[in-house]
Parts: structure tokens; sequence; C-alpha cells
């Protein structure tokens, strides 16, 4: 499987160069809010400019998804010891409670009517 991402990727990558190749001579307008523009630029720079944006807000918000996904691991990690602790006590006061009937001691259970 990882062999067809890795071709897809390589696929990929070789269409965009391609297609910057053929409109390396293009030039381009950029306008941006509030007026700004920047003119005459080559295509492909304003190509790569902008999918290093995107890579960029893409990182930022995986880093994001990243710690609240870790923040819940935490979170499950700290219930589940808080839940074995539990039946550990649970499992020593079945213990004792046996222990304590065995001993010749009648406890409540025992005695009848």
């Amino acid at each position: 499987m990882w062999i067809l991402q890795r071709l897809l990727v390589v696929l990929a990558l070789a269409v965009v160069l391609l297609f910057g190749m053929l409109n390396a001579s293009e030039k381009v307008t950029v306008h941006y809010w509030f007026g700004y523009s920047f003119a005459n630029s080559p295509l492909p720079v304003v190509m790569v400019t902008f999918f290093l944006i995107g890579v960029l807000f893409y990182y930022l918000f995986s880093v994001a998804r990243e710690w609240r996904l870790r923040a819940e691991i935490r979170r499950l990690r700290r219930t589940a010891r808080d839940t074995d602790n539990e039946i550990q006590q649970l499992r020593q006061i079945s213990l004792e409670e046996d222990l304590g009937s065995e001993s010749g001691v009648p406890d409540d259970r025992e005695t009848g009517p």
C-alpha cells in the first residue's frame, strides 16, 4: 500500500512540475486584500508560494489537533489508572472479608435465624 501512495505522490509532483515548466514564462498579477497587488510575478513562483502557505496552515491546524489528542490521551490514562486502583481496592476488600470469615469469627452472613 505504501508503494502505491509514494507512486501517487511522485506522479502528482511530476504533473505539478510539468505544469510549472510549461507556464514558466507566464507572468501574473496577484491582487491581495486592501488594494495591494503584486504585478509581473512568474506563475510557478506564485504557485509554490501559495502551496507553502497552505502547508503552513495545515501544519498549524494539525499541531492544534495533536495537542487536543494528547490531552485526551492523558485524561484517558488517568481514568484508566484510577479505575485500576479502584479494582485493586475492591479485590483487597474481598480478600479481607474472605480471610475474616475463615478465622473462626462469624460475620453477619453466617449467622442464621
